[in-house]
Order: structure tokens, then sequence, then C-alpha cells
């Protein structure tokens, strides 16, 4: 059995893009999705914006760890903004979002003050007793200085 040889052999582990999508995995840009975004921005931003093989390679470098659909919605979100009056570069892209870029275990002011409040409180209980080899230990330092 003969194969075409340009055909790509796909194997068990071989995964589409739509597989990706459906993993979770975020999918990475893609040569044809620089080409996308370009197409909109020069839209967006009339002449001003020029590019050329080597201008669509260095962007999918910069942006080769950046999901598609993160750049795709920070350019959207960048030609929205009215200050915003020339083409963007490609860090705009890459940028997450305020409250991704954060993370969840850094409390904002009202957790902050809450947490003082409790943490105020637990402060006036007493403090658990030493374990015996630290007393002792605390005792000698007390002794030696």
């Amino acid at each position: 059995m003969d194969r075409a040889p340009n055909r790509r052999r796909t194997g068990s582990k071989a995964r589409t893009n739509s597989q990706l999508r459906k993993s979770g995995r975020p999918r990475n840009v893609k040569e044809s999705e620089i080409r996308k975004i370009f197409l909109v921005i020069e839209n967006a931003y009339g002449g001003v914006f020029a590019y050329d093989d080597y201008k669509v390679e260095l962007w999918r470098q910069t942006l080769e760890d950046v999901p598609f659909e993160l750049a795709e919605d920070n350019l959207l979100a960048y030609i929205r903004n009215p200050d915003n009056r020339f083409p963007p570069h490609p860090g705009a892209l890459a940028q997450l979002a305020a409250e991704e870029a954060r993370g969840p275990d850094i409390p904002n002011a009202e957790e902050t003050r809450a947490m003082l409040a409790a943490y105020d409180w637990d402060r006036s209980l007493p403090l658990p007793a030493l374990p015996p080899c630290v007393a002792e230990l605390k005792a000698k330092w007390r002794a030696d200085g």
C-alpha cells in the first residue's frame, strides 16, 4: 500500500486543534493566525501598518506561548481603547487580563482588612505552650546571654 509522500500520518497520539480545544489545553498562535491578526490590525489602523514574512515570523516567535484566543481578545480590547492611536506591538497581545495576572491567592483591599481584623482578634488568645526541647533551648540562651 503506497502512501502519498506529502500526506501527514496521524497516529493515535496526533491531536487536531479541535481536540486540543476540547481537552482544555490552549493552542499557541500559528503563522496563519498571525496573518489573521495582521489583517485585523491593517483594517483597523489603515495604511499605518505594513507587514512582511519577517514580521510574521517575529510575531509568531514572540507570541509562541500565547493562546490565539487570548491574543485575539487582547487585540480587540486594544482596538476598542480610544487612547491607542497606533497599532499594537506583540507584547500588548500577550498580556493576561488583570484578574488572571493577579491570581486567586492575592487578596484585594477588603479581603486584607478582613484578614487583619481576624488576626487582631486571634492575637488576644494565649499562645500555645512551647515544646520541651524549645523551652530548654530558650532557657539556655537566656542563661548564656
